[in-house]
């Protein structure tokens, strides 16, 4: 068997799924089938997950960057920890920021598996291509969404002293 035949070979789970056989128009052997239209729509559901989980990263962060307002504004009224209140808000917002980074990065590629089984990609190599861009996309916006606000947004639209600009009717972080 040549390395060509053994790459287009059907993956055992696709085989096992498959509803229906049809013959290979190049092999002429019955081989497991599901239509591309079917599988289409499958990888369109994939991509809507993909955008939902993508939309989900953004309003934790959104979420994150109220709390640490809320954090700061709350400890800058108490006389005591006025000084540590900025320290408090950073650091803690980092490490809820790294433990949402960490969850849902191992709940996606969870969610990415299976999505890609559900697609029924035909040969392994589809498949693997499948799930690769899939994780790597999340993986992308999930981590490097924190450097991107504080590179590009954090500090630059927050106005001047006595016309700041809020949001949620809160002082956006310097």
């Amino acid at each position: 068997m040549e390395f060509e035949e053994e790459e287009n070979r059907p993956r055992p789970e696709f085989a096992i799924r498959a509803s229906t056989v049809e013959k290979n128009p190049v092999t002429g052997i019955l081989e497991p089938y599901f239509s591309a239209t079917s599988r289409r729509y499958r990888v369109l559901s994939g991509v809507i997950t993909l955008s939902v989980m993508i939309c989900i990263v953004i309003i934790f962060i959104i979420a994150i960057i109220v709390y640490r307002i809320i954090v700061s504004i709350s400890l800058f009224q108490s006389n005591e920890l006025r000084q540590y209140a900025l320290s408090v808000a950073s650091i803690s917002g980092a490490v809820i920021n790294l433990i949402i980074i960490m969850v849902l990065g191992r709940l996606y590629e969870i969610i990415a598996y299976k999505l890609t089984q559900w697609e029924m990609h035909r040969t392994q190599n589809d498949f693997d291509n499948h799930f690769t861009i899939k994780v790597f996309i999340f993986q992308f916006v999930n981590i490097y969404s924190s450097i991107f606000y504080i590179a590009f947004i954090k500090g630059k639209a927050i106005g001047y002293p006595g016309h700041y600009v809020k949001i949620l009717n809160l002082r956006q972080e310097e």
